[in-house]
């Protein structure tokens, strides 16, 4: 899961350790994730431009990689082996990276994702049985939920199942904020706000199953949190 920071300045909190940044940011950060090698990822957008930064483990800038005017960057995620970044813009196609060298060029592109059809996605990454690595894109159109899954090598390479027309088990019209998500077992749960009001939102986790015998993803479960939150 996604280690998600507060910004203020150029000191920042990457869930293992506070530090001074040493680089000039530019733009305001959008995710920020950590390798177990201590290597750091961070995402922004500026002037309708994505640029991600890859920093060292005592916070150094080691390269940076710009998108082109009018791509911006939605999320970015490791594989679940850490090799790979994943970017996912917002012309619709995630990209991987070799997450050691960045400005090496695309490991593989996946064009036209099902769920990158408005800025509000979030990106998982999962193992697949049998080896390799794959991810999902999770969103949602109104009341219908997008989910995609899509493979990155080995045994992985093969899967590529996204979603019919999933509905929100409980249809509303929230808007719905996907936070972030993670696996655990067979399964991956997305986390997601929904606001109710101008100053309260719920806590709901979406599941479904990680089987790459299926071509497509005909099965989610809704749990409704039961938290409340008002910022008044």
């Amino acid at each position: 899961m996604e280690n998600r920071c507060s910004w203020l300045g150029v000191v920042f909190c990457v869930g293992i350790c506070t530090a001074q940044l040493s680089f000039n940011l530019t733009g305001q950060p959008n995710d920020v994730v950590v390798t177990a090698s201590s290597n750091v990822f961070v995402s922004t957008n500026v002037g309708g431009s994505g640029r991600v930064y890859r920093l060292n483990g005592s916070l150094v800038q080691q390269e940076v990689l710009q998108f082109p005017s009018g791509t911006t960057v939605l999320r970015i995620a490791l594989s679940s082996d850490q090799s790979k970044l994943i970017v996912c813009v917002s012309n619709g196609s995630c990209i991987a990276y070799d997450a050691g060298n960045l400005n090496n060029g695309s490991v593989r592109t996946f064009q036209n994702v099902q769920a990158l059809g408005n800025n509000n996605v979030a990106l998982v990454s999962a193992p697949v049985s049998g080896g390799g690595n794959s991810f999902y894109v999770g969103s949602s159109n109104g009341t219908v939920i997008l989910i995609g899954q899509y493979g990155l090598d080995g045994t992985a390479g093969n899967v590529s199942r996204t979603s019919g027309n999933l509905f929100s088990v409980t249809a509303s019209s929230f808007t719905r904020k996907w936070d972030g998500g993670f696996v655990a077992g067979s399964y991956t749960y997305f986390l997601i706000l929904d606001t109710t009001s101008v100053s309260e939102f719920e806590v709901r986790m979406l599941r479904v199953c990680d089987n790459s015998n299926e071509t497509s993803i005909d099965a989610m479960y809704e749990i409704h949190l039961n938290c409340f939150y008002s910022n008044t």
